[in-house]
């Protein structure tokens, strides 16, 4: 194939992909995710001269949680356009101008791969660049989209070493750019730990010494900002009050609320590996074909099988093997993660996953083939035609969900989440005139209403991850009866809540129930056209002496 027709088919790739993204209007799902709210606050912070800070919550503490490289790219976008909510579009093309990079790289990575080819390398990142999960994600701001252009830049370069002979600078280009990827998401280090181990095992000593040093240095550099913030003060030590303790620690520390709390015993931990293993595992085929319901989903599981087998032929090869170690060091940080959310941890490896996929597919078609000729046993010749309607199927339900179905699903949900701002904005507006600048509020989504009000802010409660991946509620109904510790003890003026508050919670029916006991018993001074937005006087958390407020306290605080 010519470059020049290369490059059209290459750009007429990424315009489909913008134009899919754009086309939903994804700047009203920003504070779905409350990282991506976090991100940017903390951005304003550095455009403003804060330092990396988190500065929407009561008294401004370092920003210790996350990598400081992705906010920094977005303060900016401050810098370039201060006023909120209007920069948000501009944040959500530098997702996409990442995306575009993504793509780009997936695409130089797969041609390099034996078993590929130049042109199913297009086929394939054109169905990455239409994939349900990647295009969601490219209207967020989020950390992922960097964080895969990053690591698909680092294997490509790794797989094109292996064709021809490459300089030093390849070498420390390769070892700065994973070292980068560490200051995008910390579990980077899978990456630059994977790269080097693959070098090690080819006997490619001095690559893998200039790519760890490369690599050592690129951390040192970009973790220098916050290299000397000693843990947030508000994160040291018990206060008595396990509520405000937990939700200091998921404001602050990723280690000490993950896994110093959320995983109190080696049984739990036992417990979360083999869930995570089995999600993992079986999570491939979901996310490339969507999710269905029973015979369906049952289905896109099985289509897990070959992706893993076929990623495993071909880490026969060389250049396959520089794939498969990183994702192997990736994989074993995530079995130990709390929180199973295989959609956003595999998004980085969808190329590969969709090149592993495409090496068996030819093979078993290549067998199928062979069993369909005449002369062939009659059952094999069923068996064969059985597992042909099998993948067709598959293959039929996966475009079905990338053009209709999903591209659907954002439309509706994003009308939903801008019908929900628009009620949510009224509350910023009576915050911003009856409330005073000193005055802190209790709110899901507080990041949100610091960036339109100015107001600290703090969620009320983190509940703890064993809640989720061992399904204890008897530990979720402990951290529910805290639900005001960590707004008294900040002395939360007002309690803003909203219908869809815990939409994205496990459990969230428990968690509304005991918000509207909560809510029953602290006077509603504000409420929305059509009442799905509420704030509360939260004034009896912190004057539990006044009569009215003596009566209501065993609910607010029950023994």
């Amino acid at each position: 194939m010519h470059s020049f027709q290369r490059l059209v088919i290459l750009a007429c790739i990424l315009l489909g992909y913008v134009y899919q993204v754009e086309r939903v209007h994804p700047v009203f799902f920003f504070g779905q995710f409350q990282d991506d709210s976090i991100y940017f606050s903390t951005a304003k912070a550095l455009a403003d001269g804060q330092g990396y800070r988190l500065v929407s919550f009561p008294g401004k503490p370092p920003e210790t949680k996350y990598p400081i490289v992705y906010p920094w790219l977005l303060s900016f976008i401050w810098k370039l356009n201060p006023t909120f909510p209007d920069n948000l579009n501009l944040a959500i093309h530098l997702t996409e101008f990442f995306g575009c990079w993504s793509l780009i790289a997936s695409f130089f990575l797969l041609r390099n791969l034996s078993g590929i080819g130049e042109s199913a390398a297009l086929w394939l990142t054109a169905v990455c660049a239409f994939q349900p999960v990647f295009l969601r994600t490219s209207g967020l701001v989020m950390s992922d989209m960097p964080f895969m252009a990053c690591m698909l830049t680092v294997l490509a370069l790794c797989v094109s070493t292996n064709s021809r002979r490459t300089s030093v600078w390849t070498y420390l280009l390769i070892g700065m750019l994973a070292g980068v990827s560490v200051g995008i998401r910390t579990v980077g280090l899978s990456l630059a730990a994977g790269i080097c181990w693959a070098f090690i095992l080819k006997k490619s000593f001095r690559p893998a010494l200039v790519i760890a040093a490369a690599a050592g240095f690129a951390m040192l550099l970009v973790a220098s900002p916050t290299l000397f913030h000693r843990v947030a003060p508000l994160s040291a030590g018990v206060s008595g009050e396990p509520g405000w303790d937990q939700v200091a620690a998921y404001y602050t520390s990723y280690a000490k609320f993950q896994w110093g709390m959320g995983v109190p015993s080696f049984g739990a931990l036992s417990h979360l590996v083999l869930l995570n293993f089995f999600v993992l595992a079986s999570s491939p085929g979901p996310i490339l074909v969507g999710t269905f319901e029973k015979i369906g989903t049952y289905g896109a599981v099985m289509l897990s099988i070959p992706i893993w087998i076929g990623l495993l032929r071909q880490s026969r090869h060389s250049e396959w093997k520089t794939l498969t170690l990183p994702m192997f060091f990736y994989g074993c940080i995530i079995l130990v993660w709390p929180y199973p959310q295989p959609e956003r941890f595999l998004l980085p490896f969808i190329p590969v996953l969709l090149a592993g996929l495409w090496c068996e597919i030819r093979r078993i078609g290549a067998l199928v083939i062979a069993r369909l000729r005449s002369g062939t046993p009659a059952g094999q010749r069923i068996f064969a035609s059985v597992l042909t309607c099998f993948f067709f199927c598959l293959f039929g339900m996966a475009a079905w969900n990338s053009v209709v179905r999903d591209p659907r699903a954002r439309k509706v949900g994003a009308d939903a989440q801008a019908r929900a701002l628009e009620e949510r904005k009224q509350a910023y507006q009576w915050i911003l005139g009856h409330t005073s600048s000193g005055d802190r509020v209790a709110a899901w989504k507080d990041v949100v209403l610091y960036l339109y009000t100015g107001r600290e802010s703090l969620r009320p409660i983190a509940t703890l991850p064993q809640a989720f991946y061992a399904d204890d509620l008897k530990r979720e109904k402990d951290d529910l009866a805290h639900i005001c510790d960590a707004p008294r003890h900040v002395g939360v003026r007002y309690w803003m809540t909203t219908t869809d508050d815990f939409n994205l919670e496990p459990h969230r029916d428990r968690i509304a129930a005991r918000m509207a006991e909560v809510g029953s018993v602290l006077p509603i001074v504000f409420r929305s056209s059509d009442g799905h937005v509420q704030i509360h006087d939260a004034s009896c958390l912190n004057d539990q002496e006044r009569p009215e407020c003596r009566a209501v306290g065993p609910i607010l605080f029950p023994k």
